[in-house]
């Protein structure tokens, strides 16, 4: 009698563990990129859009999009303990918002289709470097945060910050029901803005799941984010060749990622560090100029 209670509490145990890893490594974290990937794109066309008023930010337009990207991805990844403590909202940020915020495969396009060459190169340069400084700033902030408070004590428990975590999931989409209709009504995007941010995850998701199992493959190079970061780019050239705008390669492919690895890298190999954002980069433009084979 005893052996089969404790065969069952065991199982129960068993089903237990495996309910929390499946909450905390997959529905949590997709549900968290599902949500923030809509408000990252939402937040990437409104920003581009609002900037074009400006001398630089007319000829630069994803210039900003992808300095703020970078900074909050920067922030997130200065402050470690938000990933083993709210999983999916820390998932949800770095993956759908800032992955989606910022956008490798525009820059790309605007580089190729520059007014001029000088215009081109300044849009290639500035690109490559500000949106890694912006990362390193905001790492460095969120390092500093975790500095200052390293002698507090949490008065959160565990089970408090599983709570949290799962609300701030959660919000995002209440956010969304609230604002997208009223967005919609309003005039104030686009019928093809507000399907794009609607549609983000579909780009978002296979992205994270890409780089998640295979990025481990190879700890030197980021194979994962390289492979999304090229197919995305191909794919976006030639849909901006039927028809210019926000599309699946948008938030398939991010910018922010690039700090986030290189800077993974860099303690390990610089040389391959740096190797891999060129390698990156040369790939792209290659892949975003196979618009004009096809078209």
């Amino acid at each position: 009698m005893s052996t089969s209670t404790s065969q069952t509490t065991k199982e129960g145990e068993s089903k237990q563990s495996f309910g929390r890893y499946l909450m905390d490594h997959w529905v949590l974290p997709i549900l968290g990129i599902t949500a923030y990937a809509m408000l990252g794109t939402a937040s990437r066309i409104a920003i581009t859009d609002g900037t074009k008023g400006g001398d630089f930010f007319s000829e630069y337009s994803y210039f900003a999009a992808n300095c703020l990207g970078s900074f909050v991805m920067g922030l997130m990844n200065g402050i470690p303990d938000l990933k083993k403590k709210t999983p999916g909202f820390h998932q949800g940020v770095t993956v759908g918002y800032c992955g989606c915020f910022t956008t490798f495969s525009s820059w790309i396009y605007a580089i190729v289709k520059s007014s001029t060459p000088d215009i081109g190169a300044v849009e290639f340069f500035t690109g490559m470097s500000m949106p890694f400084i912006a990362w390193l700033f905001g790492n460095d902030i969120g390092a500093t945060y975790v500095d200052l408070t390293k002698d507090s004590k949490s008065r959160i428990s565990d089970k408090g910050w599983y709570i949290i975590d799962q609300a701030l999931v959660v919000f995002p989409y209440v956010f969304t029901a609230l604002l997208f209709p009223l967005v919609a009504t309003q005039g104030v995007f686009p019928p093809a803005s507000v399907y794009a941010s609607l549609l983000s995850p579909l780009g978002a998701i296979p992205r994270w799941i890409s780089s998640t199992y295979l990025n481990s493959l190879w700890p030197q190079f980021p194979l994962g984010t390289f492979v999304a970061n090229v197919l995305a780019v191909a794919f976006d050239g030639i849909l901006m060749g039927a028809a210019p705008g926000n599309t699946f390669a948008g938030y398939c492919i991010t910018g922010s990622n690039v700090g986030l690895t290189r800077d993974s890298l860099v303690y390990r190999d610089l040389v391959r560090g740096s190797l891999a954002g060129l390698m990156m980069v040369c790939a792209l433009i290659e892949s975003s100029c196979f618009e004009d084979l096809v078209w």
